[in-house]
């Protein structure tokens, strides 16, 4: 699975996309965002506050239960401000 990263979220992980074998317990979005968070400490610091961040499967915006099991992309990206 890619996973990409926007904004200060990818300048806290440090990277602008990675492909990745999920184990088989990240079923969701949300147990993908535990999953990563638990990575090392820049991705612990990135998803500190898993309510902020916002995620788009596969194009779409998702929420912490969308499934990921037929999931080829994941975006991480905090939100969106206008104006």
């Amino acid at each position: 699975m890619k996973l990409l990263y926007f904004a200060w979220i990818r300048e806290r992980i440090g990277l602008e996309d990675e492909d990745v074998t999920l184990p088989p317990e990240v079923a969701t979005v949300g147990d993908l965002v535990t999953w990563l968070s638990g990575r090392s400490e820049r991705y612990a610091h990135a998803l500190a506050e898993p309510d902020v961040v916002r995620v788009a499967v596969d194009h779409v915006h998702a929420g912490a239960d969308t499934p990921l099991h037929d999931a080829h992309e994941v975006a991480l990206f905090p939100p969106m401000t206008g104006g």
